[in-house]
C-alpha cells in the first residue's frame, strides 16, 4: 500500500514539472503546416493555430502558422483590414496539447485507484 502511494506522490511531481508543447510550424499558400512539438517559454500558456487568408481580387492565398502563444491572446479580435482592391482576415484557434507526462499521470492515477479499492 505504501509503495502505491509512493508511486502517485511520484508521479505528481514528474507531471507538475512538465511544460506545454506545442507543434510549431509555418504554411504559405496551403491549408495547414506540420512541424516538431516544441516546448513553451514561460508565460506561453496555450497552444494556437494562426490563420490568415489575403484576397486580391478574385485570387486568395492562405497562410498558418501554429506556436505558443499567451492565453489571453485567445480572446482577441483579430482585426480585418482592407487596402484598396485586397482583403486580409486572420483568426486565432487556441487549443491546449495534454503533454505525455501528464497523460501518464492520469492513466497511472486511475490504475492505483482502482488497485486500492479492489
Amino acid at each position: 500500500m505504501q509503495a502505491i502511494l509512493g508511486l502517485f506522490i511520484i508521479s505528481a511531481f514528474l507531471t507538475a514539472g512538465t511544460a506545454l508543447e506545442c507543434e510549431t510550424c509555418v504554411g504559405v499558400g496551403m491549408p495547414t503546416c506540420t512541424g516538431k512539438n516544441m516546448s513553451c517559454q514561460a508565460g506561453y500558456d496555450t497552444c494556437a493555430t494562426i490563420v490568415t487568408e489575403i484576397t486580391i481580387g478574385d485570387v486568395s492565398s492562405n497562410s498558418v502558422t501554429k506556436t505558443c502563444i499567451p492565453k489571453s491572446a485567445c480572446t482577441t479580435e483579430m482585426p480585418n483590414i482592407q487596402i484598396p482592391d485586397a482583403v486580409t482576415v486572420t483568426r486565432i484557434e487556441c487549443h491546449n496539447n495534454a503533454s505525455p507526462a501528464a497523460v501518464s499521470f492520469l492513466c497511472l492515477s486511475g490504475l492505483l485507484l482502482m488497485k486500492m479499492i479492489l
